[in-house]
């Protein structure tokens, strides 16, 4: 019987052999598949010639593979079973074979088409034209590699791996940025739809109501340009690539509960445009349609030139005669000052903060002095007002047989005792002058008027307020109206020197009863 020191170290070699096979185990496994190679297979060392005896290479020095350093990938080494290249199995290929594959596949990307879709709506695109290519040349040389390079631990790992899970690698693409975004964004141009904002009308008892609103849609441009890169780069495979965008409901806009409350008239105004002509009328038309329907709710501003510009044919405008450096002119547009100054009316009698208001260069005849606003765009004039409010009001304006009305509406909190009306003042009053021009394209003796002038004034407004019957006086405004003279163009074209001379000496004069008088004299 063996002693129990001869049964210790027995029992201690039996344990080192066993760890020893379990060591080998992980290195060159028992029954390991034909695709794993053995240690007879590969070169585990390299010949005398490349090793150099300047690298310390040494006849007891140790093989390569056991110093872990990386080993040369055979000539004739095949992909491993499992392994794909842009979805595309590889599997026992050669670097060349590949290759060919890789190329193939990227040309096919390329020649795809991209379509995008939103909302009902598409584009395509040519991939090729987003600025498509691919840049990880080495794909192939990297296929064969794995599992065919490193030390043979390194080797089993990842034969281990691609026995369980497989690997595919991407073909890693490139595009241009700014083609990619310019397609995301003329799709969110095609499918763009605006919310409708709740809105007031009135019904056929003329009394507010208010009309519902609908959502709009559009796409998130910058979140959908992302979820588009991204899935051009790592989600796309094969085939044309098509992808849905991000959207989102754009809820109307506006506040229906305060739209509801809003039923009082708290100021209006007419003027008066019977005498203007088609023209004038047509423009004084369109314009009281782009302001009325407006909602200004509290704490918002309101400009009159935003609303109704551009002043063009194709914005609704007929040619009429307007104001311009202190003379007539015809415009598109003309008239609009009209539906300006009545707006401006009806805001003083509301009470609503005015921002901006400018008096005409000369006077008007369809509203007392200081009641007027003028908008110009070449000018800088414009009708600007603040809802100081603590409810949205709504503007509504109509011209019908002559009459231009606008009317303010919201919620009326002043008090029953109290009321506001303005009163103009004149305080200095200039009156037309004279002024004769002549003209040497025009017969002589040919006398005519091209403007019957405007009286020149200063003004004042003045704010009214009276409380239980007693009144309370404001400077409101203060208004400075150029005058223009009458003036006549005087023909001067004549063959004789001496009637021209008369002529110009009598226009000098700024005499018209003169100027008769030489014409007179010479035949004329």
């Amino acid at each position: 019987m063996m002693n129990k020191k001869w049964q210790r170290i027995t029992a201690a070699v039996i344990a080192i052999l066993l760890a020893l096979a379990m060591l080998l185990s992980l290195v060159v496994p028992v029954g390991a598949s034909e695709d794993v190679p053995s240690e007879d297979s590969e070169t585990i060392s390299e010949d005398a010639e490349e090793s150099g005896e300047d690298e310390g290479a040494s006849s007891g020095s140790a093989p390569a593979a056991l110093q872990g350093d990386c080993l040369r990938i055979p000539a004739d080494a095949a992909i491993l079973h499992g392994v794909s290249i842009g979805g595309i199995d590889v599997s026992g290929m050669h670097r060349d074979e590949a290759e060919a594959v890789v190329e193939a596949q990227a040309e096919a990307l390329g020649d795809a088409t991209l379509t995008i879709s939103a909302g009902g709506g598409s584009l395509s695109a040519p991939v090729r034209d987003l600025g498509f290519s691919w840049k990880n040349k080495d794909v192939a040389d990297q296929a064969v590699s794995l599992g065919n390079a490193g030390n043979i631990l390194e080797r089993y790992k990842s034969r281990k791996e691609i026995a369980g899970q497989g690997k595919n690698y991407l073909i890693e693409r490139t595009f241009n940025d700014e083609a990619v975004s310019s397609l995301v964004e003329d799709l969110a141009d095609e499918v763009y739809t605006p919310s409708k904002p709740y809105g007031l009308s009135f019904n056929d008892n003329y009394e507010l109501y208010v009309t519902d609103g609908a959502d709009g849609f559009r796409i998130m441009t910058r979140e959908s340009i992302n979820r588009l890169m991204l899935y051009l780069d790592t989600g796309w495979v094969s085939g044309n690539p098509s992808l849905e965008m991000i959207t989102e409901t754009i809820e109307p806009s506006g506040d229906r509960e305060a739209l509801g409350k809003v039923h009082d008239l708290l100021g209006s105004a007419e003027t008066d445009y019977s005498s203007s002509s088609s023209a004038r009328a047509q423009n004084i038309h369109n314009g009281v349609e782009l302001i009325s329907g407006k909602i200004v709710y509290p704490g918002e501003s309101f400009s009159m030139l935003d609303e109704v510009i551009p002043f063009s044919e194709e914005n609704g405008y007929a040619l009429a005669p307007s104001y311009a450096e202190g003379s007539v002119v015809d415009t598109y547009g003309g008239g609009i000052c009209q539906v300006s100054t009545t707006l401006y009316m009806a805001l003083i009698r509301a009470e609503l903060q005015i921002d901006m208001r400018c008096a005409h260069s000369m006077i008007v005849n369809y509203v007392v002095p200081a009641m007027d606003a003028a908008i110009s765009q070449e000018g800088g004039k414009d009708l600007q007002f603040t809802n100081n409010l603590d409810y949205p009001i709504y503007i509504y304006g109509s011209a019908w047989d002559g009459n231009l009305f606008v009317g303010i509406y919201g919620v009326e909190e002043r008090p029953e005792n109290r009321s506001v009306s303005y009163r103009s003042e004149t305080t200095k009053e200039t009156p037309i002058g004279t002024k004769i021009v002549g003209d040497l394209s025009k017969p002589m003796g040919e006398v005519s008027i091209s403007s019957s002038g405007h009286t020149g004034l200063e003004a004042r407004l003045w704010k009214d307020v009276t409380v239980d019957g007693e009144t309370t006086s404001t400077d409101f405004n203060y208004s400075n109206y150029a005058m223009s003279p009458l003036t006549y163009v005087v023909g001067c074209k004549t063959s004789s020197q001496s009637a021209l001379d008369a002529v110009e000496s009598a226009i000098a004069t700024n005499n018209i009863n003169r100027v008769y008088s030489v014409l007179n004299d010479y035949g004329y």
